[in-house]
């Protein structure tokens, strides 16, 4: 199983509200079109900000026995914008990275 949690508004200095129904998808590469599967490689997060997708045939000789997948977002709520990108750097502007908003997971474990 592979979980990520959103997040939304700031709730304090270093806590951030979570958003329920952001669409993630996993992505067979960062390129990639569209979700790996159309059903379990897409999910909705709940009231928590919490999105869990449950990867199958992960065990030993699997289709995706230790297999990534790149998360991004699909969609936002009604009243939220999906971010893209990340910029990063000097608080200047000078020297900064502005770098697509995904990320790699870790291969799953294995499974049955």
């Amino acid at each position: 199983m592979v979980t990520v949690r959103t997040g939304g508004d700031r709730t304090g200095t270093s806590t951030v509200g979570p958003p329920a129904d952001v669409r993630l998808g996993l992505y067979a590469s960062a390129s990639a079109p569209t979700p790996v599967d159309p059903g379990w490689a897409v999910c909705t997060s709940d009231s928590d900000g919490d999105c869990s997708f449950t990867v199958p045939d992960t065990g030993t000789g699997g289709t995706h026995a230790g297999a990534t997948f790149v998360v991004r977002q699909i969609s936002a709520p009604s009243g939220w914008y999906t971010n893209p990108s990340l910029r990063t750097g000097r608080g200047s502007g000078s020297t900064t990275f502005d770098t697509p908003y995904e990320f790699t997971t870790p291969p799953p474990p294995t499974g049955p």
